[in-house]
Protein backbone atom coordinates (compact mmCIF):
# COMPACT_ATOMS: atom_id res chain seq x y z
CA UNK A 1 0.00 0.00 0.00
CA UNK A 2 2.91 2.70 0.20
CA UNK A 3 2.88 3.73 -3.38
CA UNK A 4 -0.91 3.71 -3.30
CA UNK A 5 -3.25 7.16 -5.09
CA UNK A 6 -5.58 7.08 -2.58
CA UNK A 7 -6.91 4.75 0.41
CA UNK A 8 -10.23 3.26 1.41
CA UNK A 9 -11.37 2.31 4.81
CA UNK A 10 -14.39 0.82 5.91
CA UNK A 11 -15.87 1.36 9.81
CA UNK A 12 -18.16 -0.41 10.75
CA UNK A 13 -19.78 -0.46 14.44
CA UNK A 14 -20.58 -3.85 15.28
CA UNK A 15 -24.28 -3.10 15.88
CA UNK A 16 -24.46 -0.67 13.43
CA UNK A 17 -24.09 0.62 9.98
CA UNK A 18 -20.77 1.15 7.60
CA UNK A 19 -18.84 3.92 7.09
CA UNK A 20 -16.61 4.64 4.23
CA UNK A 21 -14.01 7.15 4.01
CA UNK A 22 -11.47 7.61 0.90
CA UNK A 23 -8.19 9.86 1.16
CA UNK A 24 -5.03 10.52 -0.29
CA UNK A 25 -3.09 10.06 2.94
CA UNK A 26 -2.82 6.98 4.99
CA UNK A 27 -4.54 8.09 7.73
CA UNK A 28 -7.81 9.20 8.62
CA UNK A 29 -8.54 11.50 11.29
CA UNK A 30 -12.27 12.49 12.12
CA UNK A 31 -14.58 11.49 14.69
CA UNK A 32 -16.82 8.52 15.58
CA UNK A 33 -19.46 8.40 18.48
CA UNK A 34 -18.07 5.81 21.34
CA UNK A 35 -18.74 2.21 20.61
CA UNK A 36 -16.87 -0.78 18.92
CA UNK A 37 -16.08 -0.84 15.68
CA UNK A 38 -14.28 -2.85 12.88
CA UNK A 39 -12.13 -1.53 10.59
CA UNK A 40 -9.99 -2.58 7.39
CA UNK A 41 -8.22 -0.72 4.55
CA UNK A 42 -7.20 -0.98 1.10
CA UNK A 43 -4.92 1.02 -1.23
CA UNK A 44 -5.83 2.28 -4.61
CA UNK A 45 -3.20 2.50 -7.54
CA UNK A 46 -3.36 6.11 -10.23
CA UNK A 47 -5.65 3.96 -12.06
CA UNK A 48 -8.22 3.71 -9.64
CA UNK A 49 -7.73 -0.05 -9.42
CA UNK A 50 -8.57 -1.36 -5.65
CA UNK A 51 -6.03 -3.71 -4.01
CA UNK A 52 -6.51 -6.12 -1.21
CA UNK A 53 -8.50 -5.77 2.14
CA UNK A 54 -5.95 -5.79 5.08
CA UNK A 55 -7.13 -8.01 7.65
CA UNK A 56 -10.08 -6.30 10.05
CA UNK A 57 -9.18 -5.25 13.23
CA UNK A 58 -11.39 -4.47 16.05
CA UNK A 59 -11.01 -0.55 17.95
CA UNK A 60 -13.10 0.48 21.46
CA UNK A 61 -13.98 4.55 20.96
CA UNK A 62 -14.31 5.41 24.36
CA UNK A 63 -17.29 7.68 26.13
CA UNK A 64 -16.08 10.88 26.54
CA UNK A 65 -15.36 11.98 30.48
CA UNK A 66 -18.11 13.27 32.16
CA UNK A 67 -17.66 17.03 33.24
CA UNK A 68 -17.84 18.36 36.95
CA UNK A 69 -21.07 20.28 37.06
CA UNK A 70 -21.05 20.98 40.87
CA UNK A 71 -19.74 21.81 43.08
CA UNK A 72 -17.29 24.36 41.68
CA UNK A 73 -14.00 24.91 42.93
CA UNK A 74 -15.08 28.33 44.35
CA UNK A 75 -16.79 26.57 47.08
CA UNK A 76 -13.34 25.22 48.21
CA UNK A 77 -11.46 28.18 48.61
Amino acid sequence: MPDSAQYELEIQKLKGGLRQYRVKEPKWVGEIPSGQYVYRVRGHDWTGNPGEWTESQHVVVPAPAPSLESPSGEEYE
